[in-house]
Order: C-alpha cells, then structure tokens, then sequence
C-alpha cells in the first residue's frame, strides 16, 4: 500500500520552492546575524557522515511518449516516491520520499552518478552556492548535501518542514507547519533561528521584500528581526513571485496577487497546485491533477497543458528538456520539447 506523503495533505491541498522559480537561487550579501544567544539560535548536531547504499544494478531510461511530446522515463526503485526535482551543480537531483535517499544523475545519459542517504522522508530542496539542501519531510529539519563528495554533511533545525523552502539574503528558509515557524537556517555556521508564524507553508522574494504564506494569510517577514507583519492578500501557498505578482495555489486555482496591496489580479483554474518552475517567459505548473501546465508569464495565459498519469509532482526546465517527477509511479520523466 502507497502511503501518501504529508506535503500532500499540508503541501498540496494548502500548498514547492515555492521557490521563487525552482531553479538555482541567485546569492546575494548577507544581513547582520542576530547573536545566538539573545535570539534562540540552536547550534547544529555535530556532522555525521553517512555509508552509501549497497550498488544496485543500473536502471535503463526508456523511451515514452506524452500527449505526443518523445520523452525518456527512468524508475528510481520500487516505492521511492520521488517529491522534489531541481538542477545543480550540473546535475539533476531528485528526493525520494520513501527510501530516505537524494538521487543524482548526469541530464544527458540519465545515468545515477550518486545515491545519497538524506533524512527521513527527503521532500524539496534548496540549492546555494556551494550546498544542495533538502528538506526531512518525516523528521525535522534539514539535511544539507556536499556536492563535491555526494554526502549528507549535516542535519540542521528542529522544526517539522512542510512545503519548499528559499535560499534569500544569505539563509535558507524552510516553512515548519507543526512547529507554526518558519527556520531560518544560517549556512555560515549552521545554526537555526526560528521565526515565529502561524499556518506558514511557503516563502518567497517579491522584490526586496521576504513574504510568508499559508493558511494563515500573507505576512512580511523582517530577516534580521525575524518579526512578522500581516498584509492583505489571499490563504494559500505561494509557488513564486514573477511579472511582478505572487503567484499563490489554494484548493481550487492558482491566484496572481500583487504584494503591494494583496488585489488578486488574476484567477487560472489549476486545483491543488504544489510546484512552479519559472523559465523566462514562461513557466510550468505541477500538482495533484493529471496535467503538467505551461503557462505564458506576462500573458498570465495558459500555453498548453500535458497529460500524465496520475499527476506530475514536482517540475524543473533544463537545457530544453522538462523533467517532472512521478510520485505514484517511483520515476522520473524527461520531456524532449
């Protein structure tokens, strides 16, 4: 029996990184770090460095199609229930749920360069400069990946993740839905701060501004301080800022909102939304529904939409190719457009 994952009923049906876009996030400078003492900042566990899996036999891509489009389909293991999808350090990486591991393959050959041992239940990532980060969806925290040896370092933050995080102004942010914080995790000196916020699911750049969201509404989030300040604007999760609005899932659509005064300026019918990749122009939509969407980003119009079977989880856009991971069918899918 498949058990489905809590980003499911926390993330997909309320709610990503969101990510403002999926991809690699730009680095920008620091802020001043709030002293450990005065702020409750915890100090990380000491690093532990795990044993890699036993060597499975290679598993073959083969070649499908979807709605027409040629596309390469690769199993990852029987029950791995790959989440999160996102580009790094050349390489595709890719969070399987059920086995506790982060897959790495080369996006040409689709070949397992690495299987890395994550924390429990790997959900979505953050990638910074030198790191690839991954939220424990199961568990607490998050564990952060060494790219240049392909293993989990460290496991930093108490706090239960819920939905994608964001690397922003030197942090890394994770939404903690349990906990009602969102943990600002310092990758410096790998202390955690948690900011205190009710019903956060996602967090996201709209400009210069840090804004949380959730069930709980919109909120600005002050990255030295870690205070809080509610805005106008819709419930929901928020699956990235671009043409200048926040664009934030709920049950039944996603909703285009500008973070100025919360109006919502556009409506698109795309029920229990969970992922946003932001390619230029345009941008890709995955979630709890039998269709990958393509959308026009200044338009705010749909381009087309791409049937699978059940539902694409989670999406990134690399080199031409759209890769999508399938959570009920343990695989991952490259579409050659």
């Amino acid at each position: 029996m498949t058990v489905r994952p809590r980003f499911l009923a926390v993330c997909l049906a309320s709610v990503l990184a969101g990510c403002s876009g999926g991809g690699a996030p730009t680095s920008v400078s620091s802020p001043a770090t709030p002293d450990a003492a005065s702020s409750g900042a915890s100090a990380a566990p000491a690093p532990t460095k795990r044993a890699a899996p036993p060597t499975e036999a290679p598993r073959v891509p083969v070649a499908a199609t979807f709605d027409g489009i040629q596309a390469m389909s690769l199993s990852l293991g029987d029950d791995a229930a790959p989440i999160d999808i996102t580009y790094a350090f050349g390489s595709i990486w890719i969070a399987n749920h059920h086995s506790d591991t982060v897959v790495r393959l080369e996006p040409d050959t689709m070949e397992v360069q690495a299987t890395i041992p994550a924390g429990s239940g790997p959900g979505w990532f953050v990638v910074t400069d030198d790191t690839v980060w991954v939220s424990d969806q199961n568990g607490r925290g998050m564990t952060r990946i060494d790219p240049t040896t392909n293993v989990a370092i460290e496991h930093i933050g108490q706090g239960p993740p819920c939905g994608r995080g964001l690397a922003a102004l030197g942090y890394v942010w994770q939404p903690a839905c349990d906990s009602q914080v969102i943990m600002r995790i310092d990758p410096r000196d790998n202390t955690s701060f948690d900011v205190s916020m009710s019903n956060a699911n996602s967090i996201a750049m709209a400009g210069t501004a840090l804004i949380a969201g959730g069930d709980g509404g919109l909120a600005r989030v002050d990255p030295i301080s870690g205070s809080t300040t509610p805005m106008r604007g819709p419930k929901g999760m928020i699956l990235g800022y671009a043409a200048r609005a926040l664009w934030i899932s709920t049950e039944s659509e996603v909703l285009l909102v500008r973070p100025g005064d919360g109006k919502v300026l556009t409506r698109i019918p795309a029920p229990s939304a969970g992922a946003m990749f932001f390619a230029g122009n345009h941008a890709w939509l995955a979630g709890q529904s039998p269709k990958l969407i393509e959308f026009d980003v200044s338009s705010r119009s749909i381009l087309r939409s791409i049937t699978f079977d059940p539902w694409p989880a989670s999406v990134v856009e690399v080199a031409g190719h759209v890769w999508v991971t399938n959570f009920e069918r343990s695989s991952v899918v490259r579409l050659d457009l």
